[in-house]
């Protein structure tokens, strides 16, 4: 028992990661034409964020919404999972601090304009 307490107070003192500045929900179903595009295109920029504070999360709604509502509960953007209405698509640039959404990542977006975009968010989102 005293073991026990001694652990919990051990991890309760350790230091906690720090929460990136950015997170970017991509809202994602494997039978979406949008979404294998995007993943097409973010997959030779995803290396060049390898140590910026952002990270990417797959809210997965390809057999329904209910492990993508559990996703986007555990990072703390359960309203704006269901403002989207269940879309897939695209990819929301949130502020990790204040949760607004600064900005969308759609397929009508190339390369270079997705690491704009991306570096933009993380600019306004490191304030």
């Amino acid at each position: 028992m005293i073991a026990a307490l001694m652990a919990i107070s051990l991890l309760a003192e350790a230091p906690q990661p720090e929460q990136p500045d950015l997170l970017a929900a991509n809202f994602f179903s494997h039978f979406c034409g949008p979404c294998l595009v995007l993943d097409i295109r973010l997959e030779p920029i995803l290396p060049n964020y390898a140590d910026a504070s952002i990270e990417f999360v797959r809210l997965n709604q390809t057999f329904g919404q209910g492990r993508a509502r559990s996703t986007a509960a555990t990072y703390g953007i359960s309203d704006i999972y269901e403002q989207t209405g269940g879309s897939s698509g695209f990819i929301l640039l949130i502020d990790q601090s204040t949760g607004e959404v600064l900005d969308t990542i759609t397929i009508a977006h190339d390369e270079a304009e997705i690491r704009q975009r991306l570096d933009r968010a993380l600019y306004f989102s490191g304030r």
